[in-house]
């Protein structure tokens, strides 16, 4: 069975319902399953939408503050330490230090995200 997910575009709306259908510990059971994306008020699906899906999912939660909502004003403020620092002359992506261990929600959600970009033979663009 696929889990599927509705998800609107506008950016804290976005990062609050992928930080909440992939970083909720009620919702890690559901996330072994093949995963369906459709965006609000669109009506395309299939494969593409999941590519661009996965694509605009791990940038909104690399790009905010502490990986959770805050970014987006739920569960906080939106400044505060990142989970993410990005290397520029790297091109990479690195554990902050002293990121927000009390948040995991974000880096449970990132993980779930990229299991899904591997298992959907999917890949995302470079930073």
């Amino acid at each position: 069975r696929q889990l599927n997910i509705e998800v609107g575009r506008d950016g804290p709306d976005f990062l609050h319902s992928v930080v909440h259908a992939f970083g909720a510990p009620e919702m890690q059971p559901l996330l072994a399953r093949p995963l369906g994306v459709t965006f609000k008020d669109e009506p395309a699906s299939g494969p593409g939408v999941l590519r661009e899906f996965l694509a605009l999912a791990v940038r909104s939660i690399l790009e905010s503050a502490r990986g959770s909502c805050a970014a987006c004003g739920r569960g906080g403020g939106s400044s505060g330490p990142l989970l993410w620092e990005f290397d520029s002359e790297l091109r990479t992506y690195w554990f902050s230090t002293p990121g927000d261990p009390s948040k995991p929600e974000g880096f449970r959600a990132l993980g779930a995200l990229f299991g899904h970009t591997m298992l959907s033979k999917n890949v995302l663009p470079a930073a």
